[in-house]
This record gives structure tokens, C-alpha cells and sequence, in this order.
């Protein structure tokens, strides 16, 4: 690990705990950061060379990424019950999800 990802991750945990935030939660933010700061950094090294294709393919690729690896390995570990309303959230969800990644495709 790199100096910076060794700052960020002692005093993002050293406020976390000042505010209050429980080691799990503390745990959980530092990884999620830890994941998106290497994104982050190529998508903006793409955008200052004007390059948008990509900053796209990071942000979808990444989702695409999350959704049909991250949750499914994190709810095998400890399932969680979907409410019968909340379903037609994730189904609305996933349809709009899909209309965007079809324009950005197709444009």
C-alpha cells in the first residue's frame, strides 16, 4: 500500500472515531473509498486529456462490477429480506439502470 492510501486510511478511521461511528461502519467506508480512489484518479486523469470513454467505462463498469458480483457474494455471507414494495423499487431500478447503458452504448 502506498503512503497516501496509508494517510487516508489512519485519519479517515481516527474521525470516524471522534464522530462516533462504529468500527464496522469505519470498516465499510474505508473499503469503499479504498475502491473508488483508483477510479476516481483515472477518471480524472481521462477527463483533463478530454477523454470521456474512459470515465464512462469506470463508472459502468464499476456498477456493473458491484451489482452482479459484490451483492450477490455479500448476501450469500448474511441474506436480507426485500420488503414486497421494495422489489418494484429494484425492478424500476434496474430498468432505468439498463435504459441508461443502452444510450450510453448507443448514444
Amino acid at each position: 500500500m502506498d503512503f497516501a492510501g496509508k494517510l487516508t486510511i489512519r485519519y479517515d478511521s481516527e474521525l470516524a472515531l471522534a464522530l462516533g461511528m462504529t468500527p464496522t461502519i469505519i470498516g465499510m467506508v474505508i473499503v469503499a473509498v479504498g475502491a473508488s480512489i483508483p477510479e476516481l484518479v483515472t477518471s480524472i486523469i481521462a477527463a483533463t486529456r478530454k477523454e470521456a470513454d474512459p470515465c464512462v467505462g469506470n463508472v459502468i463498469g464499476s456498477n456493473i462490477f458491484d451489482s452482479l458480483v459484490v451483492l450477490p457474494l455479500s448476501a450469500l455471507v448474511r441474506p436480507l429480506e426485500v420488503p414486497y414494495l421494495r422489489s418494484l423499487d429494484i425492478f424500476i431500478s434496474l430498468l432505468l439502470t439498463m435504459a441508461l447503458v443502452l444510450i450510453f452504448i448507443f448514444g
